[in-house]
C-alpha cells in the first residue's frame, strides 16, 4: 500500500477517536447523575444530596486557603457620582496577596443595607468593563452596597505585565490561567483554589462591613464570573442568600459537544466523575433563590441551561419553594447585557429587600475610563509589590515538597490504571498490513489498548533485516509523521540489525486530530487541552493515560513481534515513558534522547515552554518526585 493512501485512510478513520471515546464515557456519567438525582423525593434526601456535591467540589480544594485573613483595606480614592459613590480598595493579606476592588456605595446611607458580590468573568478590564460598569450601576441605584471584584488575570492582577515593555510576557486573561495553570496542576493545588481564596476573602471583607447587613447578601458575575458565582454556590456559603451566574450555566455534554474549552479556574478536578454537574450547582443551595441569566447566542448553549433549569425545578418543588428558581434569556452574544441586568437587580431586590413592586429607571450610564477606576496609578499590581499566583504556586511547591518514590509510585499506577485493566485488549493475532517509507519496509498494527482507543504499531525493517532481527521501539511526538519526514531517525538502528517499532499514541503522529479554530492541537486551548481537561474534570488523568496506553504497546510488541531489546525516546512522550517505566520498575534498557524537562524548572521558573504540556501532568507528582528522577531509578543506556 502507498505510505500516503495508507495514512490518509488511518487518519480519517482515527483521528476523532478519543473525542468520541470521552463522548460515550461523558453520557454514560449523565445517564448515572441524572437517574440519582432524580430519586431525591424528600427535604431531608437533598440536604444529603448537597453534603455530597460540597465534598465533591471542596476535595480539590487546599486546606490553606480558608486561613488566610485581610489584614488591610487601603482606600486609594473616591469618585462621586449622581445618587452613589464609587470607593477604589485594595485588599491586602496576610501573604501579601492584593486585591483590587471598586465598592459601589448609595449616598446618604441611613442603617445597613443588602449588599451583592460582583465577580468579574474574562474581560481584560476586569471591574471596569463597561457591561460590568452599567449592572454595578444598575444594583447601586436599586439600593444595593456592590463590591465589585478583580479576578486574578484581569483589570489591575496581570501576572505578567512587563514594566519595560509596557507590554505583557504572557497576555493575560484565560492566557496567563493557562500558563501558571499547569504549574499548580502539577502542584496539585488547581487554580480554582487561588480563586475561591479571593472571593472568600472579599465576602468576609463585604459581610464585615458597617454599612453591610450581613444577613442579606447576593452573589452575581457572567461568564468567568458566572463560574466564580457556581463555585460560591457549590461552597454552600450561610452568608449568601440569593444567587444569579450568567452565561456559564449549560449542560456538561451538550458543551463537550462544542469542543470549546474550559478556563484552568473551571476545572474542578473530579466533580463530573463523582457524577455531579451543572444542574448540581443549583441544587446545593435549594431552596434559596437562584435566578439563572443567560443570552440565546452564546457558546455555553442556552439549550443546556434550559435542561439544568429543569432538572434542578424538580428538586425545588420538594421544597415547595418553585417560584424560588427562575431564568432571564436575553437576545444576545456572549455577555451581560442591560436587559439581564434589569432582570437581576429586579430579583435582587424581591428577594434581599422584600420588594416585589421595583421598577427600573431608564438613564444612560455614566461610564469611566479603565485608569480612573485602578486602584493604582500604575495600574498594576505586579508594580506595587503584590505577591502573584507563579510566586505563590513556587512557594507551595518549595515548602511542601518530599521526594519519596514509593509514594510517587503508587500515585502513578493509581492514575494509569484508573479504570483501565493493562492486557485486556491485546491482539493476539493481528491483522497487518504493508507499506514503504523510503528504502524501509514498514507492516502496520493497530492496538487497542482500552475499548474504542487504538495506537497505530509500525515495524520498520530493512530489505536484508530478517525475522529473527532483534526489536528495539522508538517513541516521538511526532510518532510515525516525525520518522516519515525524516528516516535517518531510525535508519541508523536498522544498520545495526534491528526491526525497529515505531508507534503513534492517541492524537500523535498519523492519529493526530484536526486542528480547531485558531488554536493548534498541542497549544493551550487546543485538541491536546480540550481533552486533557475533560480527564481532570472526571477524576483522570491525561498523562498517566498516555503511560497506560505506552504499556499496553509495549506488551503487544512482545507477544507479536518480538522481545523488546531496549527503547530510544525523545521529546515530550520520553516523559510519559519514564512514568510507566518508573511504575511497573520495568528493567527494559531505554535511551533518553535529549535532556526532556524537569517540573522544578517549570514550576520555579517564571517562563517555560508550554507546548503541550498538559500531556505531562501528573497532579501532585511533582511534591513527590520529578521525571529525571524516576529516569535515574531506570535501566538508562547511553546510545
Amino acid at each position: 500500500m502507498d505510505i500516503g493512501k495508507f495514512k490518509v485512510k488511518v487518519s480519517e478513520k482515527y483521528k476523532d477517536q478519543m473525542f468520541y471515546y470521552l463522548r460515550k464515557q461523558g453520557f454514560g456519567i449523565k445517564k448515572f447523575s441524572d437517574s440519582r438525582r432524580a430519586k431525591l423525593k424528600t427535604a431531608e434526601q437533598v440536604r444529603s444530596y448537597q453534603k455530597q456535591i460540597k465534598k465533591a467540589f471542596t476535595c480539590g480544594l487546599n486546606e490553606e486557603i480558608y486561613r488566610e485573613k485581610v489584614v488591610s483595606d487601603n482606600k486609594t480614592g473616591t469618585l462621586r457620582k449622581d445618587g452613589y459613590v464609587i470607593e477604589k480598595v485594595v485588599l491586602t493579606t496576610d501573604k501579601g496577596v492584593k486585591i483590587t476592588t471598586n465598592i459601589y456605595k448609595p449616598e446618604n446611607i441611613k442603617g445597613k443595607l443588602p449588599a451583592i458580590l460582583f465577580l468579574c468573568g474574562h474581560s481584560f478590564e476586569g471591574k471596569a468593563f463597561d457591561d460590568y460598569q452599567k449592572v454595578e450601576t444598575e444594583l447601586v441605584r436599586a439600593g444595593f452596597i456592590v463590591l465589585a471584584v478583580d479576578a486574578i488575570g484581569k483589570g489591575e492582577r496581570f501576572t505578567y505585565y512587563n514594566k519595560d515593555k509596557k507590554d505583557y510576557d504572557i497576555e493575560g486573561c484565560i492566557f496567563e490561567h493557562a500558563y501558571f495553570g499547569a504549574k499548580a496542576a502539577m502542584t496539585g493545588k488547581w487554580v480554582y483554589n487561588y480563586f475561591m481564596r479571593d472571593m472568600l476573602l472579599a465576602l468576609s471583607y463585604l459581610a464585615s462591613m458597617p454599612e453591610v447587613d450581613a444577613d442579606r447578601i447576593g452573589v452575581t458575575g457572567n461568564s468567568g464570573g458566572g463560574t466564580q458565582t457556581s463555585y460560591m454556590m457549590l461552597m454552600q456559603d450561610e452568608r449568601l442568600k440569593a444567587f444569579a451566574p450568567a452565561t456559564f450555566i449549560t449542560d456538561y455534554m451538550t458543551f463537550y459537544d462544542t469542543k470549546n474549552t474550559q478556563d484552568d479556574e473551571q476545572i474542578v478536578p473530579g466533580i463530573i466523575g463523582a457524577g455531579f454537574s451543572y444542574p448540581d450547582i443549583i441544587v446545593s443551595v435549594a431552596p434559596k433563590p437562584v435566578m439563572l441569566l443567560g443570552v440565546n447566542k452564546d457558546f455555553f448553549p442556552i439549550e443546556g441551561m434550559a435542561d439544568a433549569y429543569l432538572k434542578a425545578l424538580e428538586v425545588y418543588k420538594i421544597f415547595g419553594k418553585k417560584e424560588n428558581l427562575t431564568l432571564a434569556i436575553d437576545h444576545s452574544e456572549h455577555r451581560y447585557t442591560v436587559g439581564l441586568a434589569k432582570c437581576v437587580a429586579k430579583f435582587f431586590v424581591e428577594h434581599l429587600m422584600g420588594k416585589t413592586d421595583y421598577e427600573n429607571e431608564n438613564y444612560d450610564y455614566p461610564l469611566e475610563k479603565w485608569e480612573t477606576l485602578n486602584c493604582y496609578e500604575s495600574g498594576q499590581i505586579s508594580l506595587e509589590g503584590a505577591v502573584l499566583p507563579d510566586a505563590e504556586i513556587k512557594d507551595y511547591y518549595l515548602k511542601n515538597r518530599s521526594y519519596d518514590l514509593e509514594k510517587a509510585r503508587k500515585m502513578l499506577k493509581d492514575y494509569i490504571y484508573k479504570g483501565r485493566e493493562r492486557n485486556a485488549l491485546t491482539a493476539v493475532k493481528p491483522r497487518a498490513y504493508d507499506y514503504n517509507c523510503g528504502d524501509m519496509n514498514v507492516r502496520a498494527y493497530f492496538n487497542e489498548s482500552v475499548m474504542g482507543i487504538k495506537e497505530l504499531v509500525c515495524v520498520y525493517s530493512g530489505k536484508d533485516t530478517d525475522d529473527g532481527a532483534k526489536t528495539m521501539m522508538y517513541f516521538a511526538d511526532g510518532g510515525n509523521f516525525s520518522v516519515e519526514q525524516n528516516p535517518s531517525l531510525i535508519e541508523k538502528y536498522i544498520k545495526d540489525g534491528y526491526k525497529v517499532v515505531v508507534t503513534d499514541l492517541t492524537n500523535y503522529g498519523y492519529l493526530a486530530p484536526e486542528k480547531e479554530g485558531d488554536w493548534g492541537v498541542y497549544d493551550s486551548f487546543g485538541r491536546n487541552y480540550y481533552y486533557a481537561h475533560h480527564f481532570f474534570f472526571r477524576g483522570d488523568c491525561y498523562a498517566a493515560f498516555k503511560s497506560f496506553e505506552i504499556l499496553s504497546v509495549i506488551d503487544f510488541t512482545e507477544k507479536n513481534i518480538g522481545k523488546v531489546e531496549k527503547i530510544y525516546a525523545g521529546g515530550l512522550v520520553q516523559e510519559n515513558l519514564a512514568c510507566a517505566l518508573f511504575a511497573e520498575k520495568s528493567r527494559i534498557p531505554v535511551c533518553f534522547k535529549g535532556d526532556g524537562i524537569t517540573m522544578e524548572k517549570i514550576i520555579t521558573e517564571r517562563f517555560y515552554n508550554d507546548k503541550d504540556i498538559r500531556s505531562v501532568i501528573y497532579p501532585g507528582l511533582a511534591l513527590v518526585s520529578d521525571f529525571d528522577v524516576m529516569k535515574s531509578t531506570l535501566n538508562c543506556v547511553k546510545e
